[in-house]
C-alpha cells in the first residue's frame, strides 16, 4: 500500500471515528469511493495512525545511498575497527600523550559492535538463555550508564 493509500486511510478512519452517520452519508453520496466501515474498524484496531507515524517508506525501501550508509555502519561498528583501535591504542602509549585517550572509543566500538553482530546474525534466538541476550544486555547497560566526562 503506497504513502499515499495510507494518509486516504487516515482521513477515511478519522472521519469516521468522529461522525460515523456523516462517514456512511458521504459513502452513500457516491461522491468519493470510501473503503467499507468493517475495513476501517480493523484498521482502528491493527495499527497507529500514519499521521503520528515518523517512519516512511523511505525506511523499508532502500535506495543505493541508503543502503551505504548502512554498510559504513557495520564497517565503522566492526572487529577490524576494533583492532584498528587497539593498534593505534598501542602506538599512542609510545608517544608522548595520553596512553588511555582511546578508551571510550574502544568501549563505544565495542558495545555498537555486539548490537550490529546480534542483529546480522540469521539465526534466530530461541530461548532467554541465548548468550546473545547477555551479550546485548551489557551492551545496553554500558550506553545507558555512559555520560561524558
Amino acid at each position: 500500500m503506497s504513502l499515499r493509500s495510507l494518509r486516504f486511510l487516515d482521513v477515511c478512519l478519522q472521519l469516521w471515528q468522529r461522525s460515523k452517520q456523516g462517514y456512511a452519508d458521504l459513502k452513500d453520496s457516491g461522491f468519493l469511493q470510501l473503503p467499507s466501515e468493517r475495513l476501517l474498524h480493523d484498521k482502528t484496531n491493527a495499527r497507529a495512525p500514519v499521521t503520528s507515524c515518523k517512519i516512511k517508506d523511505s525506511h523499508f525501501q532502500l535506495t543505493p545511498a541508503t543502503r551505504m550508509r548502512n554498510h559504513l555502519a557495520a564497517d565503522i561498528f566492526s572487529d577490524d575497527m576494533l583492532e584498528l583501535l587497539d593498534n593505534y591504542q598501542e602506538f599512542k602509549r609510545h608517544q608522548k600523550g595520553d596512553a588511555d585517550s582511546m578508551r571510550l572509543t574502544r568501549e563505544y566500538v565495542t558495545a555498537a559492535n555486539i548490537f550490529m553482530k546480534t542483529f546480522a546474525n540469521t539465526k534466530p534466538i530461541r530461548t532467554m538463555d541465548d548468550p546473545r541476550l547477555v551479550q546485548l544486555d551489557g551492551a545496553l547497560q554500558w550506553f545507558l550508564d555512559f555520560h561524558v566526562v
